[in-house]
């Protein structure tokens, strides 16, 4: 039986972090929706841009690499995930951990991103 989606996903996602090095550290420079306008980038491949590169992807060419619909959809689900765990860990300070106050700064007053720091 062939391996789930999910699954499939999972390991995409793990060998984007061991392989190529694109963990959560990577992945927090991307603020402004990289990650996923690469993902959509991958949904679109062989739909309708099936000779072209969308215009909105993020990066240089050399690293967009669709391969097959499934491999694509595969790509895209690690994309998105890594989108959703960048977005949930940048409601915590990267410093301390902890979560970040409704002004943007740190709830941690001893820490430099506190938005009251001593």
């Amino acid at each position: 039986m062939p391996q789930t989606g999910r699954g499939m996903i999972f390991d995409e996602r793990a060998r984007q972090e061991a392989e190529e090095g694109y963990n959560d550290r990577h992945d927090s420079e991307w603020i402004h929706g990289e990650l996923a306008d690469a993902a959509i980038a991958y949904l679109l491949h062989g739909r309708n841009y099936k000779h072209q590169l969308p215009n909105f992807w993020p990066w240089d060419i050399a690293v967009f690499k669709p391969k097959d619909r499934i491999k694509n959809l595969v790509r895209a689900g690690a994309l998105i995930a890594a989108e959703i765990d960048r977005l949930q860990s940048s409601f915590y300070c990267p410093e301390c951990g902890e979560p970040f106050n409704g002004s943007g700064g740190c709830s941690n007053l001893d820490c430099t991103h506190s938005v009251y720091p001593r």
